[in-house]
């Protein structure tokens, strides 16, 4: 995260002391604990121990900006989205959005990490900015982008329905019949057929146009028009 360094980063040590002492001051959720060196370009950086216990490195200009008042999970909390670690709908979406295209063991992230999908830096840094954009998550609905080669961003992204979500899908094939063009869930519900019938269809090599335009017969055997 740009407002949390993890205390593994390496800091330059055997420079003079900042001329603010900040240690022992509160930011936030932060409460400040030692000077810990200084990072990129000369920045001093203060050892910081969160309400939870996490202890990191943080940037003194982002503390005395307001710009980091505590760890990712405290931030969130103050929303009433992790509360004892109970996660709301919301809250574990954003997580599972940062999960798929950094964590390169997640089941996911061939498909958005591996491609290029990325995280936009408002949302990657900020749970709370996330909320802002796009509001908490409604009920059967599902975060989805509407560029499907696009990331991750207030722009690209909305809450959908399973259905919008299919049929902006990768690997959804699209159909044009009568000068309209639609993906197959679309032209199930224009017509009425079942996908396994539409897909069964093309499968035996009939057109577009006939696969779209046969009437369903009860108990009708497909032969191939090969």
């Amino acid at each position: 995260m740009a407002d949390d360094v993890h205390s593994t980063t390496i800091l330059k040590t055997n420079t003079t002391y900042p001329k603010r002492d900040l240690a022992g001051q509160r930011f936030g959720h932060w409460k400040v604990l030692r000077f810990a060196g200084r990072g990129l370009q000369y920045k001093p950086y203060w050892e910081c121990q969160c309400d939870c216990g996490i202890v990191q490195n943080i940037c003194w200009q982002k503390l005395c900006e307001g710009k980091s008042k505590g760890c990712r999970v405290c931030r969130a909390t103050e929303h009433g989205h992790c509360k004892s670690g109970k996660r709301t709908r919301t809250y574990h979406t954003w997580v599972s959005m940062i999960q798929r295209c950094e964590n390169q063991k997640h089941k996911q992230y061939i498909d958005y990490g591996g491609r290029g999908i990325s995280v936009c830096a408002a949302w990657r840094t900020s749970f709370e900015q996330f909320l802002f954009d796009i509001g908490e998550r409604p009920h059967g609905m599902t975060l989805n982008r509407i560029d499907n080669n696009q990331g991750y961003s207030s722009e690209n992204c909305n809450w959908s329905d399973k259905t919008e979500q299919q049929n902006n899908m990768r690997s959804n094939t699209l159909l044009s019949f009568q000068d309209v063009t639609h993906t197959i869930a679309e032209w199930t519900r224009i017509k009425g057929y079942s996908r396994t019938l539409i897909d069964t269809r093309l499968r035996l090599g009939w057109s577009t146009e006939k696969a779209l335009s046969t009437p369903v017969k009860p108990h009708a055997k497909y032969k191939s028009s090969h």
